[in-house]
């Protein structure tokens, strides 16, 4: 019965496994990941987009805008040229 008692191998592994670390970030708890800062660099073009995404979403609306974007003209297919009537000129009149 005095092999019962034998310790127990506790050495570590030196890398750690996918599964240990899926386990860990899907059990961590949700306060202090929520509290972890993100940071984000954009280029900048990304930048550019970024601002003119903001721009669209936060501009003004009024009702006048609205009335314009609905009521706005509305063509479908090539506009014709109206043809203007031809004008002679008569060079023997003073």
């Amino acid at each position: 019965m005095s092999n019962m008692f034998k310790p127990v191998d506790t050495t570590l592994p030196a890398k750690q496994g996918f599964w240990a670390k899926f386990k860990a970030f899907w059990l961590q708890d949700a306060e202090e990941f929520l509290k972890k800062e993100i940071k984000v660099e954009l280029t900048p073009k990304q930048q550019k987009m970024e601002k003119e995404i903001n721009e669209f979403l936060y501009q003004e609306v009024t009702w006048q805008k609205v009335h314009d974007f609905l009521f706005q003209e509305i063509t479908f297919g090539k506009k014709k040229k109206e043809k203007q009537p031809d004008v002679v000129v008569n060079e023997n009149q003073e």
